[in-house]
């Protein structure tokens, strides 16, 4: 049987010297072909059901109908054939026991036009004074058990067409105001209620809102994947960093569990992945980021974080490195999170719990998020100025071109722990070592130790 790979060299990358890590980074997976047989190619190819995959018409229905014959038949390979483009609206993944096989060189797009665009189920996060609705995702299983996608083909969602018009994290077309925005700006692919998900040897391009969302989903298993977030070539609405695109997070689990990442690039505007709150037993490893915010735990509002583990990362140019954010609406705590391994190439801000974390609209005060036992393991590379490092960085409550800020409430306080930690100024011409930042924070320094030395009430 012939075999997938994909090529990445993260995991040698994440433990190389300050000296030797710099030009050899790649800048995506290398997705392989694919053997024939390695599908069931006999099974619901959805050009038997009428899809045209020219680029042209609208497959949508066609698709529904091959998903229809799988579930029918009590699963199944779904199989859209290499070398085509499916222009489709929202999708659903309506089959279990089933395996959508996008093949090598087959991409699922978007129809360019928000126009018509239905609504899904509501958006998870809190919607803060604003509506819940959501603008429907591209790909959607709900209540799935034993759901695989794979096959090395790409789903792109044309989210460009929804950055236009985005209102924070709202979609605004003409008619709606800032503050009564039509919906939530659509994921790329939501999974709901699932147990036993699958996604591996994909590449998933420009989602409307967040990419990758998990929702009370158990059992998820995700490797093998390159995601990019990034404003087409003359696109009017671009600025002039292609990849500052708005909130366009990479992989988010919510309220999930037992859920693994291994070998992922990850280019985009926001968070490279987040796992946020009600989730537990999380593992992500040998993971690629560039550009967008940062490694991240939140932001926390409710239910708890627990047992998270990052591993061997690459952070390129990003706001942020490895943290965690909890907000003063939150009532949560998170626990027992591991970054390990990790190589910052400058970065705004090498290290960060935010427990003071807002965005604007409606804050109900609460007791706060309280997060302990965090640490850091090797981790070590290179900060920026805000000034040399472009118009990533607009965040007014984070230092940069600092080591970290540990930041936390007087009656929640926050317990951290540091080894091998080192972090240098990208401009080996400063004299002043990067700056720590501490409030209400104990601070526990393990072998290899802190470099720059602790400061600043830590």
């Amino acid at each position: 049987m012939g075999t997938l790979r994909v090529v990445a060299a993260l995991g040698a990358l994440a433990c190389s010297s300050r000296r030797t890590y710099g030009a050899l980074l790649p800048k995506s997976l290398v997705i392989a072909s694919v053997s024939p047989e390695d599908v069931d190619a006999g099974k619901f190819d959805v050009t038997t059901f009428g899809a045209k995959g020219d680029g042209v018409h609208d497959d949508t229905e066609a698709i529904q109908n091959a998903y229809a014959a799988c579930a029918a038949a009590g699963g199944g390979t779904v199989l859209f054939p290499p070398d085509r483009t499916f222009i489709t609206g929202p999708l659903s993944i309506r089959c279990n026991d089933s395996v959508t096989y996008l093949s090598l060189g087959a991409t699922v797009l978007a129809r360019n036009t928000t126009e018509n665009w239905p609504f899904g189920p509501d958006c998870p996060e809190p919607a803060q004074g604003r509506t819940p609705k959501q603008a429907a995702p591209l790909f959607h299983l709900a209540y799935g058990k034993n759901v695989t996608v794979t096959g090395g083909g790409t789903l792109n969602a044309n989210g460009q067409m929804f950055w236009a018009q985005a209102c924070g994290n709202w979609w605004c077309p003409p008619g709606y105001p800032k503050l009564q925005p039509k919906a939530f700006r659509p994921y790329l692919f939501r999974i709901d209620n699932s147990v036993g998900v699958t996604i591996a040897n994909i590449s998933m391009k420009n989602p409307g809102f967040w990419n990758l969302v998990t929702v009370h989903s158990q059992k998820i298993a995700i490797s093998d994947v390159s995601i990019e977030a990034r404003w087409p070539d003359g696109d009017p609405h671009a600025p002039s960093d292609p990849y500052r695109t708005p909130n366009t997070d990479g992989i988010e689990p919510m309220w999930s569990s037992d859920v693994t990442v291994r070998r992922a690039s990850i280019l985009n505007g926001d968070d490279c992945i987040t796992i946020k709150s009600g989730s537990r037993d999380i593992l992500v490893e040998d993971l690629y980021c560039e550009h967008g915010d940062g490694l991240t735990i939140g932001s926390v509002w409710y239910d708890d974080v627990v047992n998270v583990t990052y591993r061997r990362v690459v952070m390129n140019q990003t706001h942020n490195g490895p943290m965690v954010k909890g907000r003063s609406q939150g009532n949560a705590t998170v626990r027992d999170i591991l970054f390990e391994d990790v190589t910052l190439i400058d970065v705004f801000l090498a290290v960060t719990v935010d427990c003071v974390y807002e965005t604007q609209g409606s804050v109900v005060p609460n007791i706060g998020v309280q997060v302990t036992n965090v640490t850091f393991k090797n981790v070590t590379g290179s900060v920026v100025p805000k000034s040399t490092a472009g118009e990533v960085a607009e965040d007014p409550t984070f230092l940069t071109d600092a080591a970290g800020t540990f930041i936390c409430y007087k009656n929640r306080p926050c317990t951290v722990s540091m080894q091998d930690v080192d972090v240098w100024h990208a401009n080996k011409a400063n004299p002043t070592p990067p700056a720590w930042l501490c409030g209400n924070t104990t601070v526990v320094v393990g072998i290899g130790g802190v470099h720059p030395a602790l400061s600043g009430g830590c």
